[in-house]
């Protein structure tokens, strides 16, 4: 399951996954959240919160997909390959660590030129990644 907030002044999408994470949700909900913003070109970085996510799979987690994700937004005019990404976990669960490690590696070895940031850290330092300020506040 998931949430998606658009912070336009700060071109972020936050995507917010809570419970089981199956499959390609991440793909789908970015692909979903993007074509409901009325300008997809104004989004220079994804958020990604998986600190409430209790279960995820390597389903769906190839590059193959990855690439026909990157080409969906492209058309829907976002070119990911100049966004950062930044994903947050729940630091006791090395389990979904390891399995989000994995899935993010994909993207790395796709070639895009995707910043990907991201693991175990506070809130503060994944903001300073993202440039926010270390007390920016999340819409959600």
């Amino acid at each position: 399951m998931h949430e998606a907030f658009y912070d336009a002044e700060v071109g972020i999408l936050f995507l917010r996954f809570y419970g089981s994470v199956i499959g390609a949700e991440t793909q789908s909900a970015t692909l979903k959240s993007v074509s409901e913003l009325d300008s997809p070109s104004s989004v220079r970085g994804f958020f990604l919160d998986y600190r409430e996510v209790n279960t995820m799979d390597m389903a769906d987690s190839d590059r193959a997909l990855f690439g026909i994700t990157v080409r969906k937004l492209l058309a829907m005019g976002l070119d990911i390959r100049n966004t950062t990404v930044t994903w947050v976990s729940d630091p006791t669960r090395a389990d979904l660590t390891a399995i989000l490690s994995r899935r993010n590696a994909g993207l790395a070895m796709q070639g895009a030129n995707v910043a990907l940031t991201g693991g175990e850290f506070p809130l503060e330092e994944a903001f300073q990644a993202m440039g926010l300020l270390k007390d920016y506040r999340l819409p959600y």
